[in-house]
């Protein structure tokens, strides 16, 4: 999930409004981009009813479909403007450059160091300045490369890392449906399920 393109003012303001607390992933990720797709939903609807080239196509049709095929378009417009483009996220990953591939792994290191931390802070032996509730964890899952408490990757890492890659059990992890910090579904999975093969073989 993208971050939104709306300004942090913007955010801010919106969220004084609210009357409580919300987490900064709340505040970056929910309100700003409920903001950015009403924005575009609302451009796109203004554009749609007024633009005279709009008016002589709907003119083929009966009227009162109109509005609802507007609001459609619209609705689909504003949430490719917070998703992207799936079929070609999807396509994205499936083909994979090396080097790609390779800091995508990198990368992989450090959600495996964000979810212990995020066992630790759940366990209360771990205080994390950035963190205020368990939903920050998701926020800093989608901006690892810039997640501030988590020690750089070290040489030692990359000889563990590599040394699974190695072994049987490697999978390459790059599902954008999936979370990596899913720690609920992995605690369930950890003692409810034999087979496993939810939490990445990484973690494990």
């Amino acid at each position: 999930m993208e971050e939104s393109k709306i300004d942090k003012k913007t955010i801010e303001e919106f969220s004084k409004q609210l009357g409580f607390p919300v987490s900064s992933y709340c505040m970056t990720h929910i309100i700003g981009q409920a903001i950015e797709r009403n924005r575009v939903y609302q451009e796109t609807k203004k554009d749609l009813e007024t633009n005279p080239s709009f008016k002589v196509y709907f003119s083929k049709y009966r009227a009162d479909t109109v509005p609802e095929f507007i609001h459609s378009l619209a609705t689909h417009k504003a949430r490719l403007a917070i998703t992207g483009n799936s079929g070609k996220s999807l396509e994205t990953g499936r083909v994979l450059d090396p080097k790609i591939r390779a800091e995508k792994g990198l990368w992989e290191i450090q959600q495996k160091k964000l979810f212990t931390a995020q066992c630790l802070w759940r366990a209360e032996k771990l205080e994390i300045a950035e963190i205020k509730v368990c939903r920050d964890f998701h926020y800093w899952e989608h901006n690892i490369k810039n997640c501030p408490f988590l020690e750089t990757i070290t040489e030692e890492e990359v000889e563990l890392y590599i040394g699974y890659i190695l072994t049987d059990d490697y999978t390459f992890h790059f599902d954008p449906f999936s979370s990596m910090q899913d720690y609920e579904g992995f605690k369930d999975e950890y003692n409810n399920s034999d087979d496993g093969g939810y939490m990445p073989e990484w973690y494990s």
